[in-house]
């Protein structure tokens, strides 16, 4: 177990919430926020763990309407927080006392660019998430390059970075990074099926549970799929499953939720493809977290006749934030994280007239 030796800002808001009685806080875990569901492990104050940002607001507003206690609920930022803004709304018109926290946290593309000597800003902002390019960003021996359509931009670089910028280029960023990668070859891309040839092993029997394929195994099967059936539209949606079912080849069109970290929308992903071409399948590969926020959808794609077909990945955690907590904490420290093994994915499907 990995015992915190210092007082960080997350313990600091968990005792002072505490104090102000707070004995319940309604969450959906996220990255930016582990340190505080950290911090509560030892609080006293029970943390549950719901499946969509709504509805974390709207239990912390029935709780503080029962009980006269202030309703606290906690969600990750962007499109975690996103997700719970229309909620309040509620509280708000009966003036009931809720709370709605966020954290969020730029530090990681800051730490990753302090050990780089060249940046390429390609389309990116000087804003927050890269320290506005400051002193501290980066090596002072470093050297930038920027590729930007917008000139306000690139002159907030060049005054930013001064004498170690190298290339400042008016441009597309799409386009730009297609010439890039044509000028200087495009990546061999990996197959789940060529991992498993190159050799990596699935994890040691019983390390991860009996039953548990490694995420290769796991991408071959729709691999296999998708090369009897080109025509394909395949839809990647999640955090930990999601991304490790992104080496799925496949060549023709591919529906993904990028980088902005928003998971939840696979159905809603599958059933426009289904909208847009009539007659195209789609198979929609997502994790068992990202599979219990729209699970209504079902439905609607029964009654709009929109058929796909969902291949859910059950590992019975939002995966992605408990390593998290393994890394920075300790195996001791995971909580809050965990979903049902026995979720009835297959049944929920069947129930508006889908087949499981």
């Amino acid at each position: 177990m990995q015992e915190q030796s210092i007082d960080r800002g997350a313990d600091t808001l968990v005792r002072a919430s505490g104090d102000a009685g707070v004995t319940v806080v309604f969450s959906l875990s996220g990255n930016q926020i582990m340190p505080v569901y950290d911090a509560l492990l030892r609080s006293g104050i029970r943390l549950v763990h719901v499946r969509h940002e709504a509805t974390a607001v709207y239990m912390a507003e029935a709780w503080a309407q029962v009980t006269g206690q202030l309703g606290v609920a906690l969600v990750t930022s962007g499109a975690g927080f996103g997700s719970a803004l229309g909620a309040p709304f509620s509280a708000w018109s009966l003036e009931t006392p809720v709370l709605l926290r966020s954290w969020d946290s730029p530090r990681a593309l800051v730490e990753l660019m302090c050990q780089a000597d060249r940046v390429l800003l390609l389309g990116k902002r000087e804003d927050f998430t890269a320290g506005f390019l400051g002193e501290n960003v980066c090596a002072a021996t470093a050297r930038f390059a920027v590729i930007d359509p917008e000139v306000a931009e690139l002159d907030r670089i060049q005054a930013c970075t001064g004498e170690r910028l190298d290339l400042a280029l008016r441009a597309e960023a799409l386009p730009s990074l297609r010439a890039l990668m044509a000028e200087g070859g495009t990546p061999a891309r990996a197959t789940a099926r060529s991992l498993l040839e190159r050799g990596i092993d699935p994890p040691a029997p019983g390390a991860t549970g009996p039953g548990r394929p490694h995420p290769a195994e796991v991408g071959a099967v729709p691999e296999r799929v998708l090369a009897a059936h080109p025509d394909i539209v395949l839809v990647c949606d999640g955090g930990e499953f999601g991304q490790s079912m992104r080496v799925v080849q496949h060549v023709c069109a591919r529906v993904v939720n990028g980088v902005s970290a928003a998971v939840g929308a696979a159905p809603a992903y599958a059933m426009g493809p289904a909208l847009a071409c009539p007659g195209t399948p789609a198979l929609a590969l997502m994790g068992d977290g990202t599979a219990g926020f729209l699970l209504a959808k079902y439905e609607t794609a029964a009654r709009e006749g929109l058929g796909f077909t969902a291949f859910p990945g059950n590992d019975a955690l939002w995966n992605a934030e408990h390593q998290i907590q393994v890394r920075h904490y300790g195996k001791a420290r995971t909580h809050g994280c965990a979903l049902s093994r026995a979720a009835p994915n297959d049944r929920v499907a069947a129930a508006p007239a889908g087949r499981g």
